[in-house]
């Protein structure tokens, strides 16, 4: 059984690297528009006419291909075979510029499921952070200056469609939101968990410290 389990990850390894290959393809595939022809609208479309992939299959590799010059660091780690496009996805809908070096240590070191659980808190942060910009903005557009609904304490209450503002009427922005890498998983193959309070990988040594914010 150990030699099945290791050529299963073997396998899973090649097929991660070919899928990363394939991105690479298409990137500049798209950026000579190769793909561009008669009744051919976009990448995505040729790709479900000459690949035999369907049509979500064909837009998520067209939309990665077009991201990958702006996240080098996490396509370079998904070309290492160490994740799955699919992985890749979910890493690529909150990575920026800004933050590609800490949303591809979450996909390296995480778990498919923790790193998704990651992300979509992040998300939701940054939704609320979002929402309450907003509500200030429409706040000040509206002439309520400083005062909110729940007073003079520059809270921003309620709008006037009942929408409570994500700082419950504080006035002040949401708490930034802070990752944190996995504490007991190292899911690298060959790694065993750690099981440590700081997160340190039992049989590397590799420590895994809090995230900043992204």
């Amino acid at each position: 059984m150990v030699a099945c389990r290791d050529e299963i990850l073997e396998l899973a390894a090649s097929i991660h690297a070919a899928e990363a290959e394939l991105v690479a393809k298409l990137a500049e595939f798209d950026a000579g528009e190769g793909w561009v022809g008669s009744g051919v609208r976009s990448l995505g479309h040729w790709l479900t006419l000459t690949c035999g992939f369907t049509v979500t299959e064909a837009r998520m590799r067209a939309d990665l291909a077009t991201r990958r010059a702006e996240l080098p660091l996490l396509f370079e780690a998904f070309g290492s075979g160490a994740f799955s496009v699919g992985a890749l996805r979910c890493a690529e809908k909150v990575a920026t510029p800004a933050n590609d070096a800490e949303v591809t240590r979450v996909a390296l070191v995480a778990t498919a499921p923790q790193a998704s659980r990651s992300y979509a808190a992040f998300r939701k942060a940054v939704c609320a952070e979002r929402r309450h910009d907003e509500h200030l903005a429409r706040r000040d557009r509206e002439g309520r200056g400083g005062q909110g609904d729940d007073g003079p304490d520059g809270g921003c209450g309620q709008d006037g469609e009942g929408h409570r503002c994500p700082c419950h009427g504080s006035g002040s922005r949401p708490e930034p939101t802070t990752w944190r890498l996995p504490t007991r998983v190292h899911r690298t193959p060959g790694c065993a968990p750690g099981g440590t309070s700081t997160g340190t990988c039992a049989s590397t040594g590799v420590s895994t410290p809090p995230m900043a914010r992204l």
